[in-house]
């Protein structure tokens, strides 16, 4: 399996350096307009031919509609453990008129684990339904409604590298965010994210330890916690070429990108900075 999927890294990068080179030709300065969408977790997009290099996401607006992109964090994983997390990640307008936004996006991660004498696969596929709706100049109301499918495969003992301490297989998450905006750079948002619906974790396997012992298991595992949780305001600035986002909340903290949520409760930090050209 480590050899088939070798390419994802080398890969993805080919495709993010072959956008880069492309950009001096094709990408331009955002329009007021759209350098004020908020576009992190609300159906909004970057515009047309418009990059946005960040330290949570590359994304790149192949049209007004169509939005593509990876998220960097997931390679960093590789500095801490023998691990490489390629993903890549994929968001369309389905339906626009005046104010209201609806759009889908569909994400995929692989990883690749290797840790003393055990191996395994692990993938995730979070897809996702964004709602957008404009009430006034100043307020914007954002739906969210996300499942996340999360299944792996091995050999060895593979306790001493769970996902988050998450045992989600499936899950169903439901977030809403309100904006407000004081200007029309500076906005106010306020987050909340429930995972409503939580399946227990599946696992079976064999072994033959022995020519006369033979050994099967068939388990489902309740999830230490089934319906994680968080509540985050933050404050954006959305100038032309930066945006930046600061705020902190509590509950459960969910990985961005994957929405794997982590089961300790507590303080919830949220940050982004991007440019966009």
């Amino acid at each position: 399996m480590r050899t088939s999927w070798s390419w994802w890294g080398p890969g993805i990068a080919a495709f993010l350096l072959t956008t880069g080179l492309a950009l001096p030709a094709q990408a331009r300065l955002p329009t007021p307009e759209q350098a004020q969408r908020w576009d992190e977790g609300t159906a909004l997009t970057l515009g047309g031919q418009t990059f946005k290099l960040g330290i949570l996401a590359f994304d790149y607006g192949i049209t007004d509609r169509i939005n593509v992109g990876t998220d960097p964090p997931m390679y960093l994983i590789r500095t801490a453990e023998s691990v490489l997390v390629p993903n890549l990640h994929i968001k369309v307008i389905a339906y626009r008129w005046n104010q209201l936004w609806l759009t889908g996006q569909a994400a995929i991660y692989y990883a690749n684990v290797q840790k003393g004498d055990a191996s395994g696969t692990l993938w995730a596929i979070p897809l996702t339904a964004y709602a957008s709706y404009q009430i006034d100049p100043r307020w914007w109301i954002h739906g969210e409604v996300t499942y996340d499918i999360i299944w792996g495969n091995g050999v060895g003992d593979l306790t001493q590298t769970t996902l988050g301490g998450s045992a989600a297989t499936r899950s169903l998450q439901l977030a809403a965010t309100g904006e407000y905006r004081i200007r029309p750079t500076i906005a106010i948002t306020l987050r909340g994210r429930l995972q409503v619906y939580t399946s227990r974790l599946a696992l079976s396997g064999s072994a033959n330890p022995d020519a006369f012992t033979s050994i099967a298991v068939d388990a489902r595992i309740d999830p230490r916690n089934s319906h994680p949780w968080e509540v985050v305001p933050a404050v954006a600035f959305l100038w032309q070429r930066i945006r930046l986002s600061v705020g902190v909340g509590y509950g459960n903290y969910f990985v961005p990108g994957m929405q794997v949520a982590l089961t300790e409760r507590g303080i919830v930090p949220q940050g982004s900075f991007s440019v966009v050209f």
